[in-house]
């Protein structure tokens, strides 16, 4: 209880990480939104740049985490943390795709085998996604079937991801707070120290799962009403910020 106090006296004091935050994604979506009606060239682009922003960002957001719990001046640490920082996160983020992308398969591979066939379940996720407007029809002309099959397909994905992203919980501290910028390295102290940690972790990462989905489902409902969806969305954001903090503040107390 005491390290979560920490986390949420953290967060609050330095409300800047959650308005960089914020700020980002607003920048992002307007990204997105500008380049929607790229090419297929183009869209590879707009991919790769996309991807480079976002590593760019969480290096120097990562540093600012760093100094707050080190206790150091904050003054100017983003970008000295995209300098430090870029190429290792780089490296992060290259195998945790690799890592996710390999999850992925084998659960479409197992689901493709245990349910007769993934195609028409993805074919029925790409429907649903790609016309919101005729959702709700294609929802209820569904057969029983596909619409179990999907959630259970949708469900064990998500549980792999999940698994892939506890299992890296981590990395980025570990990166962060040692001594080396060696990625592999850093892979193998943020394995140990989940090892040591694991129970602490599992309560954790257990909690923020449950209270994103909480908001996440009151957000559908309250679609309809901007402003509480906005305030929803912060929340969400101040969470992930509060949760960051105890991972890192985690990682410091079990490598001291």
């Amino acid at each position: 209880m005491e390290l979560i106090k920490n986390a949420f006296k953290l967060a609050s004091k330095n409300i800047m990480l959650l308005c960089s935050l914020i700020i980002f994604y607003c920048l992002s979506s307007l990204y997105i939104l500008l380049t929607k009606n790229a090419s297929i060239a183009g869209n590879i682009q707009v991919i790769l740049l996309y991807c480079l922003m976002i590593i760019a960002f969480f290096a120097g957001f990562f540093n600012i985490i760093k100094t707050v719990i080190n206790k150091e001046n904050t003054k100017m640490r983003f970008w000295e943390g995209v300098g430090e920082y870029f190429l290792p996160m780089f490296g992060i983020f290259v195998i945790s795709f690799l890592f996710y992308s390999i999850a992925s398969v084998i659960v479409t591979i197992a689901a493709d085998k245990i349910l007769g066939g993934v195609e028409p379940i993805i074919a029925f996720i790409n429907k649903i996604l790609n016309t919101p407007d005729t959702a709700s029809a294609a929802l209820q002309s569904a057969s029983p079937d596909m619409l179990s099959n999907t959630l259970i397909f949708l469900i064990s994905l998500w549980a792999a991801l999940g698994v892939v992203s506890f299992l890296l919980i981590y990395w980025v501290p570990a990166l962060y707070l040692s001594e080396t910028k060696n990625i592999l390295k850093s892979l193998w102290n943020a394995i140990t120290t989940l090892v040591k940690n694991f129970f602490a972790t599992l309560l954790a990462f257990a909690c923020v799962v449950v209270l994103a989905a909480i908001i996440s489902t009151i957000e559908v409902f309250a679609a309809s009403v901007p402003l509480v969806s906005a305030i929803l969305d912060i929340l969400n954001y101040y969470i992930i910020v509060v949760f960051l903090f105890a991972i890192f503040l985690l990682y410091k107390q079990t490598v001291k």
